[in-house]
């Protein structure tokens, strides 16, 4: 079995809500059906972000930076 797994951040209005985010979540599952990837789950994740090259120049005592990811995995 083949798994693939898609990083997911919907761009939600506060119009739109929920089901803003519903919807664009729809879309990335059917464009996926269409290439035969079968949704399987969503999952979170998080990550540390650790300031390197350029960016790290000068920020030594700066702390790390932690983000929550939502991934959307796929198999088929």
């Amino acid at each position: 079995m083949e798994y693939k797994v898609v990083y997911f951040h919907p761009d939600v209005k506060d119009i739109d809500g929920a089901s803003g985010a519903a919807s664009q979540l729809e879309v990335l599952i059917n464009k996926y059906a269409f290439e035969g990837w079968e949704y399987y789950r969503m999952e979170g994740m998080r990550v540390e972000l650790i300031p390197t090259g350029c960016n790290a120049i000068g920020k030594q005592n700066q702390q790390h930076q932690t983000k929550n990811l939502q991934l959307v995995v796929f198999r088929k």
